[in-house]
């Protein structure tokens, strides 16, 4: 379970990894929250840590600490959105709320996001609102438009950039996008489209006009949509949303629909810009492909397979376990892409990337044995610029694939 769980860590941006364990009972402490081999009431209990676990550990925070992460997606972070909703002295329903009490009913950032990254493995940052305002800058190169979150070392240039499901979208962060968009710039938005600022009702109007003019639909003519089940987002009734919604003293956060409104199911595609309202793999997985027909990292299943993963809670109510997941870095001049199939099913791919290469090796995490991949699993498309590697991974088993581009 440890090495399952650190690979899941890793392939999502982990670098460090202490393993521990916490206890909120003092009585019912047995062994110091520290699980290693340090621990005397633990010897015998991890059976090779120094040399299997602690090792594969240690490489791995090696390879993926420091450098830069490379994703294609820009995510924005709906924090806005999040606390528009909220309203502080609202008397909560009671109920079995576990996870996050109530949150907007068409709030799918982490579906959307388990989504990509599990599924149809498009990688992605989540990009808060004032590191967009801030950081993010257009930058054009050929035909070609980015989005780049603008640091000095872990920079990062996104091909298009997600809005997820909300009613409420800072202004300054929809015209910095709307900027990106009309330079050539690709945008994704899911489940809901907003309608109303943060910044206050008075710009409201923009906020609408944008997104007409962006996504071709008037926000007010959406109905009320709520974000498809995962199994991770809270258990509560949708007339409990539109309840606590409407209790917000202020009253600038509830929406005002048009008299005839449109319950959107198929997605609106349009030159630069996709509307999602039904975020399911296959309608996520055909709108990142038409907005990034060749993306950094594709993952197909060989032929007549399966790519077995799956990320939804309670993991042990499942016949599968795990996920698989990939991660993508620059460093030191290399590209290291870190492949981890964390579930209980062997997984046999293909993995395209982006670009092409002076040289490819496997490393190994767990013995440290590096090679270089065979010739025979290694395709080249110079027409189209990337090269396809055939790989396979055991169950709980995770490799780097790490080159110099060309």
């Amino acid at each position: 379970m440890m090495l399952r769980s650190a690979m899941e860590i890793f392939a999502r941006g982990g670098n460090v990894l202490l393993p521990h364990g916490t206890w909120t009972d003092p009585a019912t402490v047995y062994i110091p929250p520290e699980i290693s081999w340090r621990n005397p009431k633990l010897e015998g209990f991890l059976p090779g840590y120094g040399d299997f676990y602690g090792d594969f550990v240690s490489r791995s925070s090696l390879l993926l600490r420091g450098g830069r992460h490379v994703a294609d997606f820009g995510f924005l972070y709906p924090v806005d959105n999040l606390k528009a909703f909220f309203h502080f002295q609202f008397n909560f329903i009671q109920g079995d709320y576990p996870y996050g009490v109530l949150l907007p009913r068409e709030t799918d950032y982490l579906a959307v996001g388990s989504e990509l990254t599990t599924r149809i493995w498009r990688d992605f940052t989540f990009v808060h609102p004032f590191v967009l305002d801030e950081k993010c800058v257009v930058r054009k190169e050929g035909d070609q438009t980015f989005l780049r979150l603008d640091n000095a070392a872990n920079w990062e240039e996104y091909r298009c950039f997600i809005i997820p499901g909300a009613d409420v979208i800072s202004w300054k962060n929809l015209e910095k996008l709307a900027q990106y968009y009309d330079a050539g710039g690709k945008l994704l938005a899911t489940t809901r489209l907003p309608s109303m600022a943060a910044e206050g009702p008075e710009y409201n109007a923009k906020v609408q006009e944008t997104v007409k003019r962006i996504f071709g639909i008037d926000p007010l003519t959406q109905e009320p949509r709520d974000a498809i089940a995962t199994g991770q987002e809270d258990i509560c009734l949708p007339e409990n949303f539109v309840q606590a919604r409407e209790i917000n003293k202020q009253g600038e956060y509830v929406e005002k629909l048009a008299d005839k409104t449109v319950a959107y199911e198929d997605s609106v595609y349009r030159e630069r810009a996709v509307f999602v309202p039904r975020p399911t793999t296959e309608n996520l997985k055909a709108a990142a492909d038409y907005l990034v027909p060749t993306p950094d990292v594709n993952i197909e299943a060989a032929d007549g397979t399966e790519i077995p993963t799956l990320n939804v809670v309670p993991r042990w109510d499942y016949e599968i376990d795990g996920m698989f997941q990939y991660m993508h870095k620059v460093k030191n001049g290399l590209d290291v892409y870190y492949f981890a199939n964390s579930s209980n099913r062997d997984a046999e791919f293909t993995a395209t990337l982006r670009g092409t290469f002076k040289s490819l090796e496997l490393w190994d995490p767990i013995t440290g044995e590096t090679s270089p991949v065979e010739p025979a699993k290694i395709s080249v498309d110079e027409a189209n610029g990337t090269t396809a590697v055939k790989l396979a991974l055991k169950s709980i088993q995770s490799v780097f694939v790490v080159g110099e581009m060309n």
